[in-house]
């Protein structure tokens, strides 16, 4: 079994609205992004934490898939850590749980975060770590978690779960939900939904499998080739507003819908043709050249000393920075930390423009008098 699948949990969201992506994709590795690699890494230590039995914050400063545990990760994925410790306390569980579904359809498998039974009220829970701090992702109805639910029922039948509850745990993205956020259904529920799954697995076989451009195009790996999304960009490139012409009202709610597609669709674009050119294939009318990155130190034991050759003292070669609130709050501890300090931590907030029906409560459409 491969390690990953075209048709796998993680890519769901993107292949069970646009079935046409997973043959377009064919052959195409879009490169993993630093917060994907990030992302991996802060699962890593998750495993390695709960396997050693050790909190995350006993890791910070070790090099982790390549990456060196912050402060920052530790604390989120503490949070995860807990959330665990806490709705499994007594329970055997497992954690990336592999599975297999391919009896139903070939192609569909993967690993799910951490499985668990709750013997008390039977019921199966499956947990979802998201380190990322960009997109708040819905526990309801989530394709992914689903997915993951669906594998590990058919992996333990003989526990019979007369429910399930799926939790997602993003501890770095607001959301109204919370960072732990949960959602039960029945397991005739979720049997109903893996007849769609099914459904949408062989419909991504088919030679014309619709290409439905959509936020999931931001994760595809043939978003730069897409003629469905080059055509919605195009759509909205031709919408054009300013505050001395009047306007549709619907056009510009209609080219705020566009306008991450349009976005998307051309860093697609710029970092495939990157690829391409990398690869000895430079698109016409194009060139690789050498770029010059930001300056920094080799070797800071050699600049200390020769600072102090050229007679500068410690101050003059160092600086000095308040610890952050998370960091001054992990020496403190929570409950002392809020008790002193918690009257002298402010919130820089704004505003910004969001679907109607995203959980966020709304503010009043008039704030120029709040911010100018």
């Amino acid at each position: 079994m491969a390690k990953h699948s075209k048709i796998g949990a993680s890519s769901a969201h993107r292949w069970l609205v646009c079935p046409g992506s997973v043959r377009l994709s064919e052959g195409l590795d879009k490169p993993a992004s630093e917060y994907a690699l990030e992302g991996t890494a802060a699962h890593a230590l998750a495993e390695l934490a709960i396997k050693e039995k050790k909190r995350a914050d006993d890791y910070v400063g070790h090099v982790i898939e390549a990456f060196t545990v912050t402060d920052e990760m530790a604390d989120a994925v503490q949070v995860y850590l807990d959330v665990l410790a806490k709705e499994m306390a007594g329970m055997d569980y497992d954690t990336e749980v592999r599975f297999d579904l391919s009896h139903l359809y070939p192609g569909l498998y993967g690993t799910a975060d951490a499985v668990g039974y709750r013997e008390k009220d039977k019921a199966l829970l499956v947990f979802d770590y998201k380190h990322g701090a960009g997109k708040p992702v819905d526990v309801e109805n989530n394709p992914q978690l689903m997915y993951y639910a669906l594998g590990a029922a058919y992996a333990s039948r003989n526990w019979g779960p007369k429910k399930i509850v799926l939790t997602v745990v993003q501890p770095r993205c607001a959301h109204a939900g919370g960072q732990v956020r949960s959602w039960e259904l029945r397991p005739v529920d979720l049997i109903e939904w893996s007849f769609d799954l099914v459904e949408a697995a062989k419909k991504t076989g088919h030679e014309d499998a619709a290409l439905v451009p959509g936020d999931h195009c931001r994760w595809c790996p043939a978003a730069a080739i897409c003629p469905a999304l080059a055509k919605k960009a195009q759509e909205a490139a031709k919408l054009e507003f300013t505050p001395a012409v009047p306007y549709n009202p619907d056009d510009l709610a209609r080219a705020l819908t566009l306008a991450p597609l349009l976005k998307d669709w051309v860093k697609s674009v710029e970092e495939f043709a990157l690829l391409e050119a990398q690869q000895g294939r430079c698109p016409p009318g194009r060139k690789l050249v050498q770029t010059l990155g930001n300056r920094k130190w080799g070797d800071e034991e050699s600049v200390k000393a020769a600072a102090e050759k050229y007679g500068m003292d410690h101050k003059d070669i160092f600086t000095e920075k308040l610890r952050t609130v998370a960091q001054l709050e992990k020496v403190v501890g929570k409950k002392d930390f809020a008790e002193n300090f918690g009257e002298y931590i402010v919130r820089e907030a704004g505003v910004a423009l969001a679907d109607a029906d995203e959980p966020r409560p709304g503010v009043r459409e008039d704030v120029k008098d709040a911010f100018g």
